[in-house]
């Protein structure tokens, strides 16, 4: 009887763990993230041959390293493979269960340990058994990026498919997937020619970091076009993670204000690890800003974008952040003490009001829409098919709420009533729409001015935002005269 076969997602996956059911792999294909076998590793070494301990050892090293420089995913043991007529691709054709009491997990963890550089963080690794008359053993393998520690290499001795032989001394390789296959990214020859490049003085390690980033960016394309039917929507509680990031990383004695723009639908921004000019790191270590002030997204000429999980990440000491994510997030958040009410009275501040510069909080935010604005035009963010949601709000840790405070013809203060909200939501805004960023952005600052802190006369307006026949827009030409 032929099998329907199916494409799983990492979420349909751990829901047939949790279920415990291993029939409902059946006619599941083979992805970058879901791998299987049908006997355990090391079932060569019964044949008494020299060469069984390394073809087992070199493809434990092969699937767990390219899983894992690949974003993660599970392999499982007791499934019976087939391929697809006309494919050179393989699916689950049955469960077949292994032996739990004969395998030796410990070892292969050791090999793990071992046997890659850097050293794989065996206590990283989860794992468990799918049961109903037969076991199958699933194994979790962590995003070597979520760890810091991509990528995973393997230097040692390796088995040769192709030439049945055992490959003595330092032989270096890095694997990813492609679709269900391992395929290796870096060879040794070419592993080989950075290094004496390097020591040699032919090559710099910019021109080396630039060839790694290319590598980066070519495993990003590969994850993205075998998973892409699979990728799912940014989850509430990542939202709520990164707020509570920003919050913990930021001032710990400041209220902070934070911005966070989700995608509507599953997608994986374009190249995302690379370093080049026009890349995400690029863009983010040189916002568009409207003026030299630094109420924007700014940093110091000393601070760069780090990896961090599966986001790039720079701060700006510990006022203002800004976390862009490979699943498409974009978000900032910012201290409201000794930033967004600078250039306030201390007396007042003193007196434990709670200030908030209009003409800041309207650059700030402007800013943000202007990097997103810089993302799309890059081609990063995809034109035609995106659109976002998009979350604001204030944390206000030691309770109090904030009066904004608008300069009127350059010199005259005007304090507008108090906050009335904490959080808005706006949105979905097309792609077309967020190319116009001083429109998105007056639309939004005006509705955060009549709900938040209700209603802003029209002459209060003009240093900040100002009304257009197409609606309300950031006067940006005003702030960049102001350099």
């Amino acid at each position: 009887m032929e099998v329907t076969t199916k494409l799983l997602s990492i979420q349909e996956i751990e829901e047939i763990i949790k279920n415990n059911d291993p029939s409902l792999f059946i006619g599941a294909l083979e992805t970058s993230y879901f791998e299987f076998r049908e006997k355990p590793y090391f079932e060569e070494e019964k044949s008494g041959k020299d060469w069984a301990k390394y073809k087992s050892r070199t493809e434990l090293l092969k699937d767990i390293s390219s899983i894992s420089n690949s974003g993660g995913g599970y392999l499982l043991i007791g499934l019976v493979p087939d391929t697809v007529k006309g494919r050179q691709v393989e699916y689950v054709k049955s469960v077949c269960g292994i032996e739990a009491k004969a395998l030796d997990i410990e070892r292969w963890l050791d090999i793990l340990s071992d046997g890659l550089v850097p050293r794989f963080p065996r206590e990283k690794i989860a794992s468990g058994f799918v049961s109903k008359d037969k076991e199958v053993l699933w194994i979790k393998i962590p995003n070597a990026k979520d760890m810091g520690l991509y990528p995973f290499i393997i230097p040692q001795d390796q088995w040769n498919p192709k030439e049945e032989i055992v490959l003595k001394g330092q032989v270096y390789g890095i694997y990813t997937r492609d679709g269900a296959k391992n395929i290796q990214l870096v060879d040794a020859h070419k592993f080989q020619e950075y290094v004496a490049g390097v020591l040699s003085g032919s090559m710099t390690n910019v021109s080396v970091e630039n060839q790694i980033s290319r590598l980066s960016a070519i495993a990003d394309r590969i994850e993205e076009s075998q998973t892409k039917s699979a990728i799912q929507p940014p989850d509430v509680e990542q939202k709520k993670r990164i707020v509570e990031e920003f919050i913990n990383k930021l001032d710990a004695e400041a209220d902070v204000f934070y911005m966070v723009a989700t995608p509507t639908r599953g997608v994986t921004l374009n190249n995302f690890w690379d370093k080049s000019d026009g890349s995400i790191y690029h863009h983010m270590k040189n916002p568009p800003i409207l003026r030299n002030m630094g109420w924007d997204l700014s940093v110091a000429y000393s601070e760069y974008p780090q990896p961090e999980g599966n986001s790039w990440e720079v701060m700006n000491g510990n006022r203002k952040i800004l976390k862009v994510t490979k699943n498409g997030i974009v978000a900032a958040g910012a201290n409201i003490q000794e930033f967004l009410d600078w250039g306030l009275q201390d007396d007042e501040k003193n007196e434990g009001k709670k200030l908030l510069n209009a003409f800041a909080f309207v650059e700030y935010v402007n800013s943000f829409f202007l990097f997103i604005k810089a993302l799309i035009n890059a081609g990063i963010i995809d034109k035609e098919r995106l659109s976002y949601d998009v979350e604001i709000g204030f944390i206000t840790k030691n309770g109090g709420k904030y009066s904004l405070v608008l300069t009127v013809n350059n010199f005259i203060r005007s304090n507008v009533g108090t906050q009335k909200k904490d959080n808005w939501q706006f949105g979905p805004y097309d792609t077309e729409d967020l190319i116009k960023s001083e429109k998105i952005a007056g639309s939004i600052i005006q509705d955060i001015y009549a709900s938040g802190f209700g209603f802003v006369p029209d002459s209060h307006h003009e240093p900040y935002i100002q009304k257009t026949d197409d609606g309300v827009i950031v006067n940006e030409e005003l702030y960049r005269k102001q350099k």
